[in-house]
C-alpha cells in the first residue's frame, strides 16, 4: 500500500516509508515538518495513530474488509476506503505555487 500511495501522490519510492516503528514514524513526521513546514500522514492502521497526532493532516485507509474501530476514526481527519480518496485529499490541500505566474 505505502509504495502505490508514493506512486499516486507523485511521491519517489525511495522516499516511501513503511518498515518502522511508531516512534520512528513519529520522529520521521517532526523531521519532515522541519524541512517542509507541514506533513500529511497516511496510515491504515493503531500503528501509526502516533504519527497521525503529529501530523498536520491525518488520513487513515480502511483495509480491504476490516472494520476500524470508532475511537481510531474519531483520532484522524479523514478516514478513507481507497489510496484513490487519499491522493484527492492531497491535492485538495496541497497549497498552490503561483510563483510561476505573471501579471498581464
Amino acid at each position: 500500500m505505502t509504495l502505490k500511495c508514493a506512486d499516486l501522490l507523485g511521491i519517489p519510492r525511495r522516499a516511501a516509508i513503511f518498515d518502522a516503528s511508531p516512534e520512528e514514524k513519529r520522529g520521521l513526521v517532526r523531521r519532515l515538518r522541519g524541512f517542509y513546514g507541514s506533513v500529511v500522514m497516511v496510515g491504515n492502521d493503531i500503528n501509526d495513530l502516533i504519527a497521525m497526532r503529529e501530523a498536520d493532516v491525518s488520513v487513515l485507509v480502511r483495509r480491504r474488509g476490516e472494520f476500524q474501530k470508532e475511537s481510531l476514526c474519531a483520532e484522524v481527519d479523514y478516514f478513507v476506503d481507497s489510496l484513490a480518496e487519499v491522493a484527492k485529499i492531497v491535492f485538495e490541500i496541497r497549497p498552490v505555487d503561483h510563483s510561476d505566474l505573471t501579471s498581464k
